[in-house]
């Protein structure tokens, strides 16, 4: 679809057991309401215009016990914080390209038991250390 704008996303009422949810490609992404989808697995944001301040104010990501598919590719992300995928057990799936990425804080992959795919690319990372993915 075209869609250029949702007046209001908080007069959307979600279903309680949607899987997939993508936003891909959407410019004047605000914030949703999709806290109220539980069960979502799967989730699309590339291309939303994200960035740092709206992510932290719009997600919980550690409320999606069953996801395993994010991309946030394409935004103007610059930090991951070790603080947003707590809880995360069976997220397999993480694509941070094409960002602005400078700074992974430790700890932030840390609670991902199953990632098997991390994208990276195309950042402005200076270094990779291998405490991103543990706890202490």
């Amino acid at each position: 679809n075209n869609i250029q704008t949702v007046i209001n996303f908080d007069l959307l009422i979600w279903p309680k057991f949607l899987f997939e949810l993508s936003f891909d490609s959407n410019p004047k992404f605000q914030c949703t309401k999709i806290q109220e989808i539980d069960q979502l697995q799967h989730l699309n944001l590339a291309k939303s215009n994200l960035n740092n301040i709206n992510l932290e104010a719009c997600f919980n990501f550690s409320i999606y016990v069953y996801f395993y598919y994010l991309d946030l590719s394409q935004n103007n992300l610059e930090i991951i914080r070790n603080f947003y995928f707590k809880s995360n057990y069976f997220l397999s799936q993480l694509n941070f390209s094409h960002n602005n990425i400078y700074i992974i804080e430790p700890g932030s992959f840390s609670d991902l038991e199953s990632l098997s795919i991390l994208d990276l690319s195309s950042n402005k990372l200076k270094s990779f250390s291998i405490d991103l993915f543990s706890s202490s």
